[in-house]
Order: C-alpha cells, then sequence, then structure tokens
C-alpha cells in the first residue's frame, strides 16, 4: 500500500484511497483505542476494494478499441435485419403450428 507524503495527508484522509495514512492520523488525533482502529481499517478496506475495482477497470476501457461510428451503424443494421428475418420466420412457425393443433382437433379457437 501507498504512503503518503505529509502535504498528501488531506488527499489519502479524503479519497479513502489510503487507510493506513488515514488510521494514523486518526491515532495522533485522537488517540483511540485498539477496537476503534480495528473498526477504522475495517470499514476503509471495505471501501478500498471497489475503489480499486472502479480505477482498474476505468483503466481498461481506456485501452479498448472502440468501433467508429459508421461500423456501430452497420452492425446495428444488420442487428435488426436479423431480428426481423428471426420474428417473421417464429411468426410464421406459431402460424404453421396453430394450424396443425386446430386441424388435427387439439385446440380450439
Amino acid at each position: 500500500m501507498k504512503r503518503c507524503e505529509p502535504n498528501e495527508v488531506t488527499f489519502c484522509c479524503m479519497s479513502f484511497l489510503f487507510p493506513v495514512v488515514f488510521t494514523e492520523a486518526l491515532d495522533a488525533i485522537l488517540n483511540v483505542g485498539s477496537e476503534v482502529k480495528v473498526f477504522v481499517k475495517r470499514v476503509l478496506g471495505f471501501f478500498e476494494r471497489p475503489i480499486n475495482f472502479i480505477k482498474e477497470s476505468w483503466a481498461e476501457l481506456k485501452k479498448v478499441s472502440w468501433p467508429s461510428w459508421s461500423d456501430t451503424w452497420t452492425f446495428t443494421k444488420v442487428v435488426l435485419f436479423i431480428i426481423i428475418l428471426i420474428g417473421i420466420y417464429m411468426g410464421i412457425l406459431d402460424a404453421f403450428f396453430g394450424w396443425l393443433m386446430h386441424a388435427l382437433g387439439i385446440y380450439r379457437f
């Protein structure tokens, strides 16, 4: 875990990114008991993992090679076309099996 310089203590305490500095500052200012220190470390540890996850996710998103607008529009048109074709196909199958069940007397309208 990174240790902050003295001029970074305010940033570290406010952002909850470096719980070691915060607990040391809390201990120095309040001179609290060990139970409170353990509680503060647990609370700050709880916030540390989600914050690291968000930072790492953002770094990964910056590495992504995003498609151009024309590529995105082309892919969107392809998906819509396939959805329409599947819808027509499913409608034809539904009508056929409905007619078949009615013709066999299994299902009456």
